[in-house]
């Protein structure tokens, strides 16, 4: 493609006389067999659960004979067939199922104003979703029956969501906060319980949605959990020092709290016996 220059120099030619011949004038012809490209777009982003995707189909120039029977969909079909200059418009409707569609314009389907077919457009795709992310799971590496009032839980998505918080999990008998993740798949965050007792924890639907916009479902089996309460403290001490040559020595046992079912049998020496425990309100003593 280009321009084509013609002229006639000076004296290229002579009459009978022989007189050389005056220049010509110069024409010029724009020379053009580059064929009209044409880009596909749409302003919604991908994924997607908009059941009407708008389509538009821009070429770089002029064209004629281009209509929407040459638009080539994978999934789903067009309609509402418009166009303005060198723009041509169309609503794509999504299939009944999530599906990715593939949108393109093969080459020769129009041509310009002075015949040159067209150029393949490229591969326009865009994912259609309609599916609810789904909860995979409600987690914990505590233990069952557990002693610790605040422990950590992990939440699987199937896919990456946005919009959860720590106040939309459901808890019974507990306080979830802490909310974190780090791919929005995988989250964990704080329970912390209210009583001892049983700890339920679920998830609600709708409380958060995927990239397409599509709300969650509920939970399907909620995280179970029994809260034993805390494990009672125990510190041991006594007056005598060592080293010592007394054959019984007194210790003295402190518990934090009252407890039951403790024996001599309950102690672990070595190099000695325990004899004379000693039970009272605070502390427990006895000899060894």
């Amino acid at each position: 493609s280009g321009v084509v220059k013609a002229k006639i120099p000076e004296n290229v030619a002579t009459n009978a006389l022989g007189n050389g011949n005056n220049p010509s004038n110069e024409i010029q012809i724009t020379f053009d067999n580059t064929a009209p490209t044409v880009i596909i777009e749409s302003t919604e982003t991908s994924p997607t659960n908009n059941t009407a995707i708008p389509l538009t189909f821009t070429f770089n120039e002029t064209v004629t004979g281009f209509d929407m029977t040459d638009v080539t969909v994978s999934s789903g079909s067009l309609s509402g067939w418009s166009n303005s200059g060198n723009v041509y418009s169309a609503t794509l409707t999504p299939p009944a199922n999530s599906v990715t569609i593939n949108i393109s314009i093969a080459a020769g389907v129009a041509m310009d104003l002075i015949n040159n077919p067209n150029a393949a457009s490229q591969i326009f795709t865009i994912i259609y979703d309609k599916d609810a992310p789904a909860i995979l799971g409600i987690s914990s590496l505590e233990s069952d029956p557990t002693f610790n009032d605040q422990f950590e839980i992990s939440i699987l998505f199937n896919e990456k969501i946005i919009g959860f918080t720590a106040g939309e999990i459901s808890v019974i008998n507990g306080v979830a906060t802490n909310l974190n993740t780090i791919d929005s798949v995988i989250f964990t965050a704080d329970i912390t319980a209210v009583a001892v007792g049983s700890i339920s924890v679920s998830i609600p639907a709708n409380v958060a949605t995927d990239i397409a916009g599509n709300l969650n479902s509920a939970s399907i089996t909620p995280f179970t959990i029994v809260y034993a309460g805390p494990r009672p403290g125990v510190t041991i001490s006594s007056l005598t020092s060592g080293p010592t040559n007394l054959s019984s020595i007194t210790i003295d046992i402190l518990f934090t709290e009252t407890i039951n079912g403790f024996t001599i049998d309950d102690f672990e020496v070595i190099g000695g016996n325990v004899a004379d425990l000693c039970i009272f309100a605070c502390p427990v003593n006895c000899g060894i």
